[in-house]
């Protein structure tokens, strides 16, 4: 079985229980496996509206670079100022974003001059799912 090993009875004085570890059997080791790649599927519109409401539009940044990879079958896309616009971010926030996410290391971004960025997706996790 597991490891064993003692512990006191709170129910009786000076009394102790033996204690054995048990393992997970594999059809719980399945079912946490498959827990860690829950996704939801969210409509992009209503994803847009609870941004605004809740003044997180950086979070919908992210939502859109995970759409788009998943749109294009690409981990490297374009990403501009019209779709963000769309769901109420600005490109203020959409830039200010991109920033944090390239420093976190979690997405790579080509900067072009009077050009939409072109972002890669760097994060593994992310990459599951396009």
């Amino acid at each position: 079985m597991g490891n064993s090993y003692w512990v006191a009875d709170p129910r009786a004085k000076g009394g102790r229980l033996l204690v054995q570890a048990i393992e997970p059997t594999a059809r719980q080791k399945k079912s946490a496996a498959k827990r860690q790649n829950e996704f939801a599927r969210v409509p992009l519109q209503l994803a847009g509206e609870i941004t605004k409401h809740t003044n997180t539009q950086s979070a919908m940044v992210w939502i859109l670079l995970l759409y788009l990879a998943w749109k294009n079958k690409s981990a490297t896309f374009p990403l501009s100022n019209t779709i963000v616009a769309r769901y109420g971010v600005s490109r203020e926030i959409k830039r200010r974003m991109l920033k944090k996410l390239e420093t976190a290391g979690l997405i790579k971004v080509e900067w072009r001059p009077s050009k939409s960025p072109i972002v890669t997706l760097m994060s593994e996790l992310a990459m599951k799912f396009i």
